[in-house]
């Protein structure tokens, strides 16, 4: 059986990227090295039909110089979702590669897993088709389930976890996050709700993860003070599209990054994360959060 075409997209981005550029013998080989059952042949046609895709998918242009008669990336204007798809389809060849030639001693992989995955093709059907879902919703710090009857507006990944955006019926009518992997027995309904004019990225522009105030409550602009060590990291991965760099000098060893983010318990917890590798610079309120619960771990430890 030939195999699917993704794998071979991601094998030609990644061939091109390590070598900069190939020709095409160079190229169909290694997708045929790389890929034993792919397409017979692997003719001219099809290779031209993956450069189209690739384009169309994942933003990113190859195309041939007449000059050498070879083959470059020459435009990547990958989107998130674009960059995730890539990165996925690299993490689904190595683990398929590594469980072929029995690798497992050498691939350790985390324990935790996300769970929930199940319901993003019936919640994403169900929002496209704007019907309402029921399911059954189990929250940490209660004991028994709810069911909930909401309208589905979208999906939002944060933190390895999914999470499912909706309007929520029986709340008196709000905005809710449901984690994927607290919810169960999902139905979705033949009850239609009315289109809605509804920007989640303008919702989510602020927010830390995936909660936010409900009463109006403004966002804040946080100051924060990193060592050179942890802020030459978190500049390499930041915490938030809001993040700037405002300031660096390793003679002081200190990082200063600006952050335009919903204050809630999510932000506590990830600053809190960072010890003393960071300082609260502002707000005020902000800065007084983090050192109580950092007096209040510290006066659990003496107990």
């Amino acid at each position: 059986m030939p195999t699917p075409a993704y794998p071979r997209y991601a094998l030609l981005i990644r061939r091109l990227r390590r070598v900069g550029q190939a020709t095409l013998s160079e190229l169909t080989d290694y997708v045929r090295r790389e890929l034993p059952d792919t397409l017979p042949g692997y003719s001219r046609r099809t290779f031209q039909r993956d450069l189209e895709a690739i384009a169309e998918l994942f933003g990113i242009e190859i195309t041939c110089a007449r000059r050498t008669n070879t083959y470059a990336i020459t435009a990547d204007n990958r989107d998130a979702l674009a960059v995730q798809l890539l990165e996925a389809l690299e993490v689904k060849h190595f683990l398929a590669e590594a469980a072929t030639l029995a690798l497992a001693p050498l691939v350790q992989l985390e324990a935790r897993r996300p769970a929930g995955t199940e319901w993003l093709r019936p919640l994403l059907a169900a929002a496209r088709g704007r019907r309402v879902v029921r399911f059954r919703h189990q929250k940490h710090w209660e004991e028994t389930p709810t069911t909930r009857t909401v309208w589905p507006l979208g999906l939002r990944q944060s933190a390895g976890r999914w999470y499912l955006l909706a309007f929520d019926q029986t709340r008196a009518g709000a905005f809710r996050t449901f984690g994927l992997d607290r919810i169960s027995e999902l139905t979705e309904t033949a009850t239609p709700f009315p289109k809605q004019d509804f920007d989640a990225a303008a919702y989510f522009r602020d927010t830390f993860g995936v909660t936010r105030p409900d009463d109006g409550t403004p966002p804040v602009d946080l100051l924060l003070a990193f060592d050179w060590q942890q802020g030459r990291y978190v500049e390499d991965y930041p915490l938030h599209p809001s993040q700037q760099t405002r300031a660096r000098n390793q003679a002081d060893d200190e990082i200063r990054i600006s952050l335009r983010v919903f204050w809630t318990h999510e932000v506590l917890m990830a600053l809190l994360t960072y010890g003393d590798a960071v300082r609260v610079l502002a707000p005020a309120e902000a800065r007084a959060a983090v050192a109580a619960a950092h007096q209040l771990a510290a006066n659990l430890a003496t107990e």
